[in-house]
């Protein structure tokens, strides 16, 4: 039998997980600098 051409390595080949890091990344610095106008 031939290999399936999807085989999947984890999450590194997961287009959510690699749209979703940046955005998390993304909106807690945006929420740290809010932060941080708040408090200051």
């Amino acid at each position: 039998m031939s290999e399936s051409v999807n085989t999947q390595k984890g999450w590194k080949n997961n287009k959510w997980v690699r749209a979703a890091i940046p955005a998390l990344l993304l909106h807690f610095s945006i929420g740290t600098v809010y932060c941080w106008s708040i408090f200051s």
